[in-house]
């Protein structure tokens, strides 16, 4: 748990080339606000080739607090990734703890 009350999540499909070599296919890196104050969560994920959001031009995408809201993002490297979530997605006002 973050000092802000933030919970990280994440989840990655990889497929393993050889032994030296590991493809992300997918991720999903998510900070959650158990307060849901200022808001519920940020998620950046990035969707198998193939998946609906691959064919609108959207397999990489933020949801910044609801599920059915997706912004385009880059496609960034898992700690790349990570660090947001853990260090950059934070609120500009103070939240009193729950």
């Amino acid at each position: 748990m973050r000092a802000d009350g933030g919970v990280v999540h994440f989840a990655m499909t990889l497929l393993e080339r050889d032994a030296r070599n590991v493809e992300v296919l997918a991720y999903g890196f998510e900070v959650y606000f158990p307060s849901h104050d200022p808001i519920a969560f940020v998620r950046f994920d990035l969707n198998v080739r193939g998946h609906g959001n691959d064919e609108v031009g959207l397999r990489s995408h933020v949801h910044p607090g609801n599920d059915d809201l997706q912004l385009p993002s880059p496609v960034l490297a898992p700690l790349e990734a990570l660090l947001l979530v853990l260090y950059g997605c934070r609120s500009r006002r103070e939240v009193a703890p729950s």
